[in-house]
């Protein structure tokens, strides 16, 4: 038996718009302020209690305007540092890196040990050898950051790709 094609065009319900004036709810979660240290290079300091992902976003979005042999690729670095570090330890944490010699790569690294640490999972990239099927369940959000490593590091911006990375997987832990 042949099925019928319906005519005509579905009606999609209409948008609900409210009132003006109309208070829709409160949204939004306040989060705890952090409270924890790390030590680095002899120092014990203190991580910036406002630290979040929207900073984080917000470097990533400034950093990817600028090119690897830009002059400003180093002190968007020392941004994001700033951005990590308690505002009060700052400068001891910028005097010990300059007393012992860090370089970018030292302070990337840094930058990828603290974020791991504070989400509690590796920020290295996967090897090769997976240890299963990948999971199945995705997100706009895993696949936006997933574009974005990808464009990051075929712009030859591994450094950023790596920040992306973490604050999509800080998004999971929060």
């Amino acid at each position: 038996m042949a099925r019928r094609k319906a005519r005509g065009r579905s009606k999609a319900p209409s948008a609900y718009i409210p009132d003006p004036g109309t208070h829709l709810g409160s949204f939004g979660s306040p989060r705890e302020a952090l409270d924890v240290t790390f030590g680095y290079l002899g120092e014990q300091i203190r991580v910036n209690p406002e630290l979040s992902e929207l900073g984080l976003m917000d470097w990533t979005e400034g950093a990817m305007e600028i090119g690897e042999d830009d002059p400003r690729a180093v002190t968007a670095v020392k941004d994001q540092v700033r951005e990590l570090v308690h505002p009060d330890d700052f400068e001891r944490f910028w005097a010990a890196a300059r007393r012992h010699r860090q370089r970018l790569p030292d302070l990337l690294q840094f930058m990828q040990d603290l974020m791991s640490a504070l989400t509690q999972r590796p920020t290295g990239r996967p090897s090769d050898s997976s240890a299963g099927p990948p999971s199945t369940t995705s997100s706009f959000a895993d696949d936006s950051s997933s574009r974005a490593v990808a464009t990051l590091e075929a712009r030859g911006r591994p450094d950023l790709a790596v920040v992306v990375d973490e604050t999509a997987r800080s998004r999971e832990v929060g």
